[in-house]
């Protein structure tokens, strides 16, 4: 019960929103000219000329959720280090599947790459998708987990329930009466399945489709709760609209400086929360597995100077949210660690 409960605010618990629904595509303002550092991406791989073209950058989540709005800041940073022309192309089809499928078939030129985070670990552990990251070239990670909490549970704002162990409290005492939203096929609903089994309740889960999509469920009383990432959604609370009653991060995180006054799930379930090991969200970046080294390494160059860039760390601090460089081959083994226990997350869920 112990590796349970670890597992179950685990995934919830660093969640940054996968989306799930229709698909569109939008153009990132990111034709700078080319600065003088831009220019080192060439000269430190030597013989890649990466970007030759307009590079399109399949991120699977609508439009100005926080998965978008963390991935458009990076692309800005990436566009003032190289001054290459980046479209944002957002595709939620299949939970993220249609768009990782569109980059694993793509000529392998670095023009199009993913821009994603675990949230297609899910995926990848139910079957969804049919593929694994390793069947990709990743050329980096561009969001990290940050001191502070990432992760959170939102009830509407007429809810009658003001804190999670009321909120517990009414689902023990009434199986299946409460709605929880979750994305099907995405880390939240995966997320739902161990926060259940680890707390011992159980609601009637909703396909509730992508973040924006959960927001607006929340606020037309058409579900009773749901997991979503603290970045984005504190603007909800802070207008009336939705209520956070707790939220979680790493072992050891301290709250949300987006959510200064809500309670950590360590103050309300301790023991249930030190046990845990925490299922991360990271982001990173990935092209087709046969893209040249050459132009793995530039487009690592441009994810490592873009991460030092006052945009980035500017635009990712007012998010609450972490960038930090890593080498391609530790990136590999933190993604393949993440894998693996998502793998043994959804294995619990399905008995």
């Amino acid at each position: 019960m112990k590796k349970l409960l670890s597992l179950a605010t685990a995934a919830a618990l660093c969640i940054a929103l996968v989306a799930c629904g229709s698909s569109s595509a939008t153009s990132s303002a990111a034709s700078a000219a080319k600065s003088t550092a831009g220019s080192t991406a060439e000269a430190t791989t030597g013989t890649s000329s990466w970007p030759t073209d307009t590079v399109s950058m399949y991120v699977p989540a609508k439009a100005g959720g926080g998965t978008d709005m963390l991935g458009r800041i990076f692309i800005q940073g990436m566009s003032e280090v190289n001054g290459g022309n980046y479209i944002v192309v957002n595709d939620t089809t299949g939970g993220g599947s249609v768009a990782a499928e569109t980059v694993r078939n793509a000529k392998p030129d670095g023009l199009n790459l993913l821009m994603y985070h675990t949230g297609l670990c899910t995926s990848i552990a139910s079957g969804q998708y049919a593929h694994t990251l390793d069947e990709f070239a990743i050329c980096g990670l561009f969001i990290t987990e940050p001191d502070e909490a990432t992760g959170a549970l939102f009830v509407p704002a007429n809810s009658p329930f003001n804190t999670i162990e009321e909120l517990v409290e009414y689902a023990k005492a009434n199986p299946g009466e409460l709605m929880s939203g979750i994305q099907q096929g995405s880390s939240t609903q995966l997320i739902e399945g161990l926060f259940e089994k680890t707390l011992g309740f159980e609601t009637t889960m909703v396909d509730a489709g992508s973040n924006a999509d959960k927001v607006t469920a929340l606020m037309g009383n058409q579900i009773d709760f749901c997991f979503m990432n603290t970045t984005g959604n504190d603007q909800y609370v802070k207008s009336g609209d939705l209520k956070c009653l707790v939220q979680w991060g790493k072992v050891g995180a301290t709250p949300s400086s987006l959510f200064p006054d809500v309670p950590l799930l360590s103050d309300a379930y301790p023991e249930e929360d030190a046990a845990m090991p925490r299922l991360s969200n990271i982001g990173y970046i990935a092209g087709p597995k046969t893209m040249s080294d050459e132009d793995i390494n530039a487009v690592n160059e441009v994810i490592k100077a873009a991460a030092d860039t006052k945009t980035v760390k500017d635009g990712y601090a007012q998010m609450a949210t972490t960038v930090e460089y890593y080498p391609i081959d530790e990136a590999v083994a933190l993604l393949d660690e993440q894998q693996a226990a998502y793998n043994e997350a959804y294995a619990i869920v399905n008995g």
